[in-house]
């Protein structure tokens, strides 16, 4: 015995606390009693292992056990009595005889292969290990309060711990169960259908090509009408900049740009809002794919398609999406409206309204088309910023720093157009007697007939007539059958001469009738080439359309037929024409599925993310669903989005992440995710190891 004691290291001395404890089988049985301990020795054939062992070092420890003796793990020393473990001494270098106590806590060997944690079973909820310092330290670490065996002081939580995970596990099997029950109805649905998506994808077919003939040959007429236009007038290239004789520039000019000048001086602008003049002659640009548009502020609006490819005379193609029809101010700040574009297949016309924001930047921040031909647009600029959005005395110094800059940049351009006030005011006079003089009727009166921006003076003040001006009067009286035309669009019924104010006496309606009958000239008629061009273009708007409509029915209609979607992925033909949202922060995400789709920002719109590619078998089990072709990035890149499928009670967007910069990755709950031939089966949380909880 004392030859086999020397082969021992030297064990450490037990605490005065401990000393006085004589059960000490208990320390290293887990259960039963210190009378016990020698007759059930603590080896796998007898089923037992020393308390604090888990399944982490299950294996170690049995083939450390030969009969009654016990080797340490890291293989020094030789056989020592199972008897020693758990006895409160630290007999091997590396701790591994005290898995159940705190006496070798800090004292695992160098040449240990891994740690000795102590293991909480956790019954009912997520099991762990700890380190050994914390055995009998006074503290429930182990909701079953195995840590404190000693004291016993810990009572048993895990049922209640772990009733959060046993209800996501509950509703993991429902979604399941109610999943594949509805998919199950849903490829029934499916099946029913098929025959009829055969016979509709055949006519659809069918059809494309001769819808896509007629768009390229539409296309080609409105190339040509545009061609035969009577080209604009140039000055010459070499004379120095001289002013037009009136005979040189047409009343339609002349009009538009008295429809320009009234929007700068309109006596709306008051205030600080007067800075929105200064956006005279400035065009904004703002891309949102696949389109371009430009705003040409007291001009017009335009969309620009750069992916339909250009005109013959190497021009993109471009709709006209209104020109300038005024301020509206029952907002603050006040709106711009652009009126009368290009005529949409539904016979409406398009037309944009601007709001402004405050900023120290003028920029074109979004461009949406809120509903067919209607579209919204939001600006960036100084003239929005009134003192009421001043920040606070002690706010954060970037704030106050970015308010500094916009009233900086908002003076230079009140500053701006007050210097050039008064030349508008004497431009607008000279083409009011030109466009008179054109009409054969006297100017409209002198200086002091045009208000002051700060005069109060109004459209809708009470006991004053509705100021009309020149603009509006020509507009209104012939040229508007002209601005249509120079815009590509069909005349608006608002062209009739306007009946008189209800205000007006019988004499002076029969006055009016007698001035509009004889003194006023015919309505400019529009060109036979102006007209071609316009019609052209209406007629080439409903070809493509319907041609792109096809075309998008027949993708979806590909879809669903796909011979790959069997079994349960069938229910994903139901996604057909459906779009899903997905709000993620400052990020929305829309997935029109067999279509398109496209992410919002705070910044921009409708940024498009691809359209639709097709299924993707590879993953064996995973099906993929792939959107390509995207918005360029700035790296080159062009946007595309990855949707896998999981199970699901119905279609929604579970999480969408941008993997790489621009390659977008979502999951789709949905019936058709779900596997009905592999039950969920019910799942325990991998044990916790002490660095889990950092």
């Amino acid at each position: 015995a004392g030859a086999q004691a020397a082969r021992w290291l030297p064990r450490r001395r037990r605490t005065a606390k401990s000393r006085g404890r004589a059960a000490l089988a208990l320390l290293f049985l887990g259960r039963g009693s210190a009378g016990s301990a020698r007759a059930e020795p603590l080896s796998p054939t007898a089923g037992r292992l020393p308390r604090g062992v888990g399944p982490l070092d299950e294996e170690r420890y049995a083939t450390a056990f030969s009969g009654d003796s016990f080797r340490c793990l890291d293989g020094t020393g030789g056989a020592l009595p199972a008897a020693i473990l758990n006895d409160d001494f630290c007999d091997c270098a590396d701790g591994s005889d005290e898995p159940g106590t705190a006496a070798c806590a800090g004292q695992e060997g160098l040449r240990s292969a891994r740690e000795v944690f102590f293991f909480c079973s956790n019954v009912g909820a997520q099991a762990r290990y700890l380190y050994r310092s914390r055995i009998n330290d006074g503290i429930c670490d182990c909701c079953d309060g195995s840590d404190e065996w000693l004291s016993g002081a810990c009572s048993d939580t895990c049922f209640e711990d772990g009733r959060a995970y046993r209800e996501a596990e509950s509703r993991r099997l429902e979604v399941w169960e109610k999943g594949t029950e509805l998919q199950k109805r849903l490829v029934a649905s499916s099946q029913t259908e098929m025959q009829s998506w055969r016979s509709q994808l055949e006519e659809l077919r069918a059809v494309l090509p001769g819808l896509e003939r007629e768009s390229k040959e539409r296309k080609r007429a409105l190339n040509e009408a545009k061609a035969a236009l009577p080209p604009e007038p140039k000055a010459p290239e070499t004379a120095p900049p001289t002013p037009a004789p009136p005979s040189v520039e047409s009343s339609e000019d002349m009009a538009s740009r008295l429809g320009e000048l009234e929007a700068l001086l309109d006596p709306g602008l008051t205030g600080v809002h007067r800075a929105f003049a200064a956006l005279r002659g400035e065009c904004k640009v703002r891309t949102v794919e696949p389109f371009t548009y430009k705003l040409c502020f007291f001009r017009e609006a335009v969309q620009i398609d750069e992916n339909a490819g250009k005109t013959d005379d190497g021009q993109v193609s471009t709709w006209s999406l209104g020109r300038w029809a005024g301020w509206d101010f029952s907002t603050d700040p006040p709106m711009a409206r652009f009126e009368g574009g290009a005529v949409c297949p539904g016979g409406q016309s398009r037309k944009v309204s601007v709001t402004f924001r405050c900023s120290s930047k003028a920029k074109l921040k979004s461009v949406t088309e809120t509903e067919s031909c209607v579209y919204a647009a939001e600006m960036l600029h100084p003239g929005a910023c009134d003192d009421s959005r001043a920040p606070e005395a002690g706010s954060e110094e970037k704030r106050l720093e970015g308010w500094a800059k916009v009233q900086e940049v908002r003076k230079e351009l009140l500053e701006l157009v007050d210097r050039e006030m008064e030349s508008w005011r004497s431009e607008k006079l000279a083409l009011e007697e030109k466009l008179a003089t054109a009409k054969g009727a006297e100017p409209s009166g002198g200086a002091a007939s045009e208000p002051k921006p700060d005069d109060g003076v109004g459209a809708g003040k009470t006991g004053e007539q509705p100021q009309i001006s020149e603009y509006a009067k020509w507009m209104e009286g012939g040229s508007a059958a002209a601005s249509a035309a120079g815009s590509g669009d069909a005349a608006d019924a608002s062209t009739s001469t306007p009946a008189p104010e209800a205000t007006d006496t019988p004499g002076e309606v029969a006055a009016a009738s007698a001035e509009g009958s004889a003194a006023a000239p015919e309505a400019e008629e529009e060109s036979p080439e102006r007209r071609a061009h316009r019609e052209a273009e209406a007629l080439w708007t409903e070809a493509s359309a319907a041609a792109r409509d096809t075309k998008h029915k027949v993708w979806g209609l590909e879809a669903r037929l796909h011979s790959g979607l069997a079994g349960g992925w069938l229910a994903l033909a139901g996604l057909a024409d459906e779009c899903l949202e997905k709000a993620d922060g400052k990020f929305t995400y829309r997935v029109c599925f067999f279509r398109h789709a496209y992410q919002d920002t705070d910044v921009e719109k409708g940024i498009y993310l691809g359209r639709w590619i097709g299924w993707d078998f590879s993953g064996g089990e995973v099906l993929r669903a792939r959107f390509d072709r995207g918005a360029s990035c700035g790296n080159g890149v062009r946007r595309s989005l990855t949707v896998t499928f999981a199970c699901g009670e119905r279609a929604v967007i579970e999480t969408v992440v941008e993997k790489l910069a621009c390659i977008y990755e979502a999951q789709v709950l949905h019936p058709g995710g779900c596997n009905a031939m592999d039950k969920p089966e019910k799942r325990h949380l991998p044990a916790l190891l002490p660095k889990d909880e950092l």
